[in-house]
C-alpha cells in the first residue's frame, strides 16, 4: 500500500525490510548523483557576481537560490546566434534553458556598490549610439551593442561595474583620455568583470564585436 503525501513516497506492511529499503534508496541516490555531470566552476567570482559558463547540455551551475541572478541563454554560433535574458529573482524559479544553449550565468552577491558621481567630462557608457537596453531592475541594467569596424565609440566613462559577454571574435582598442590605448582580443562566450571608475573609448581593429552588458547598480 502506497501513500502520497505531498510528493513523498511512504511504504507499509512491505515483505522488504525497511532498513534495506532505506540502503536501496540511497544506493539508487548516490549512483544517479554519480552519474550526473559535475557543477562547473565559476569562471568569475568576486564581492560583486559569480559566474559561470555552463555548456549544452551541461550540468546547471550552482547559484543560490537566495540570490538573484541573471542568464544569457545563447543559441548558434557567429554571425547567427540568438539571445534571451532572463532574470532570476531570489526565491523564485524560472524555466529550464534548451538543451542546445549555452548558458551564461551572472549571479549577484549581497554587496551592493552605489554608481559612482560623473565628473569626467565625458558622458556615461550607456546608453550610447547604437546600445539596446535589454532589462532594468533595481539590481541591473542588460544592454546590447555591436561595435563597427574602425568606428570608436565616443569617449565614454563607466559609473558601475559590469560583467561582458562577447557573441563573436575579434579584437577591440581601448583608448583612455591621455591617449594611451590597449588592444585585446576576444571570442564567442568570453565573459569579462570590469570595475567601474574608467573612461576610454573602443574601436575594432579587427573581426566582428557584439555584446550583451549587465551594468551592476
Amino acid at each position: 500500500m502506497r501513500v502520497h503525501n505531498c510528493g513523498v513516497r511512504t511504504y507499509r506492511r512491505s515483505g522488504i525490510p525497511i532498513g534495506a529499503l532505506v540502503a536501496l534508496l540511497v544506493a539508487t541516490t548516490s549512483a544517479r548523483r554519480a552519474a550526473d555531470p559535475p557543477p562547473p566552476a565559476p569562471i568569475v567570482e568576486n564581492a560583486r557576481v559569480r559566474v559561470w559558463d555552463v555548456a549544452p547540455g551541461g550540468a546547471a551551475a550552482p547559484a543560490l537560490p537566495g540570490r538573484d541572478a541573471v542568464t544569457f541563454i545563447i543559441r548558434g554560433t557567429p554571425p547567427n546566434v540568438e539571445t534571451e535574458v532572463r532574470y532570476r529573482a531570489k526565491g523564485t524559479v524560472v524555466p529550464g534553458a534548451p538543451q542546445d544553449a549555452r548558458r551564461i550565468v551572472i549571479e549577484l552577491q549581497d554587496a551592493k556598490v552605489a554608481p559612482l558621481t560623473n565628473t569626467s567630462g565625458y558622458p556615461l557608457a550607456f546608453p550610447r549610439p547604437g546600445s539596446r537596453k535589454l532589462f532594468e531592475n533595481e539590481r541591473v541594467v542588460v544592454w546590447s551593442f555591436t561595435w563597427t569596424r574602425g568606428v570608436a565609440t565616443p569617449m565614454h566613462f563607466h559609473d558601475k561595474d559590469v560583467v561582458v559577454t562577447y557573441l563573436a571574435d575579434g579584437a577591440l582598442t581601448s583608448t583612455d583620455a591621455q591617449g594611451k590605448g590597449v588592444t585585446n582580443e576576444h571570442h564567442f562566450g568570453l565573459t569579462k568583470f570590469n570595475a567601474s571608475n574608467r573612461v576610454h573609448t573602443e574601436k575594432l581593429e579587427r573581426g566582428l564585436a557584439s555584446a550583451m552588458m549587465v551594468e551592476l547598480k
